[in-house]
Order: C-alpha cells, then structure tokens, then sequence
C-alpha cells in the first residue's frame, strides 16, 4: 500500500523505499541489479526484494519520475545520450 497503516514500519513504505531509489537515480543511470547493489546504507541494510523493488519501479514509473531506457533506470530530466 501507498499510504502506510500504524502497524507498518516507514521504512518499509513505498514512498520512502521510492525516495531512496530516486536518491541514488540522482548520480545517474543504473539498472535493477545496480539499484540493489547501492541501496542499502547503515540506517536501512536490508535491500528490498526483487518483486518489492519492481512495485517501488512501477511506482515511480506510473507517477513519471523514472524513465526506462532498455536495461537502463534514469530521472526523467536525465535521459541517456547516445
């Protein structure tokens, strides 16, 4: 679900887990195997699963913040050249 319930943890909401991928889509493109190799910091280690991370994908997909290139996940503003 979008919007979270009392007994979900933030962390493990699609808004945020949706901010954390924007965040790292920030130093450029990446694919889906990338996305999981750097999502993970001190705060969050655990990497989401791979059907979770294809939710928070489309997610951020249907509200236009990412676009899909091939293999390849960028910032709208940041399509890849070439």
């Amino acid at each position: 679900m979008i919007i979270p319930s009392k007994e979900e943890l933030m962390r493990n909401n699609i808004l945020v887990q949706g901010a954390r991928v924007l965040r790292i889509l920030e130093d450029g493109s990446a694919d889906i195997d990338e996305l999981r190799n750097l999502y993970p910091t001190k705060r969050s280690p655990n990497v989401p699963t791979l059907e979770r991370m294809f939710d928070i994908l489309t997610y951020l997909y249907i509200t236009d913040f990412i676009f899909i290139d091939g293999n390849y996940i960028t910032l709208k503003g940041f399509a890849l050249k070439g």
